[in-house]
């Protein structure tokens, strides 16, 4: 699931800010435990941070660049892959930093607090829904399933918020849409192989 950043508590906000995360949503799944140890690779630093909703307080740890090393032996964010039990009133950020792209980064929370976090799903119409299902693809074969649909079904799937299209007509999933999806990444859906 997904959820906009601007949605979220203005703590975690602002420990997303820390570290640089300036996308528009971000990926969240309910956990109870979490491994703070995460592999950077050349050209990245791994990080981790605790939110504790109810104080607002955040702490965030960083791996070494490139991953773990021999220099650094205690660094948790690099090494630690015990399970940690996630305290049910906190956020955990998990991402990494590098190479002159984006912070990447998604978040964790406790099974107890995710509906507080998550937007109501909502019931999508089979229609819109091959609609949002192919645009989780790309190139080609975003086209072949693009071209199954029935244009009704897209300019109701920009209607709902679940795509947007721009000027030149193309169209790209929104949060919502993401969120709407019903079949997930590696999933194909039962209608992807219909000829009609």
């Amino acid at each position: 699931m997904y959820v906009q950043v601007r949605d979220l508590p203005p703590c975690v906000q602002a420990a997303l800010r820390s570290v640089g995360y300036s996308r528009k949503d971000i990926e969240i799944t309910a956990a109870e435990t979490v491994s703070l140890a995460q592999m950077g690779g050349e050209g990245y630093r791994a990080f981790g941070c605790l939110v504790d909703l109810a104080t607002g307080q955040y702490q965030v740890k960083r791996g070494s660049w490139g991953g773990p090393n021999i220099a650094n032996l205690k660094n948790q964010i690099d090494l630690d892959t015990r399970p940690q039990t996630l305290p049910e009133g906190c956020v955990y950020i998990k991402g990494e930093e590098g190479r002159d792209k984006p912070v990447s980064a998604s978040l964790r929370v406790h099974p107890n607090n995710l509906a507080k976090l998550l937007p109501p799903k909502e019931e999508v119409p089979l229609g819109v829904q091959k609609v949002i299902n192919a645009l989780r693809y790309i190139g080609e074969y975003r086209k072949a399933q693009l071209a199954k649909c029935k244009p009704v079904w897209s300019d109701q799937a920009v209607t709902l918020g679940l795509v947007k299209k721009n000027k030149a007509g193309a169209l790209s999933l929104t949060t919502e849409g993401k969120n709407a999806l019903s079949y997930g990444p590696g999933i194909p859906a039962p209608w992807e192989n219909e000829d009609d």
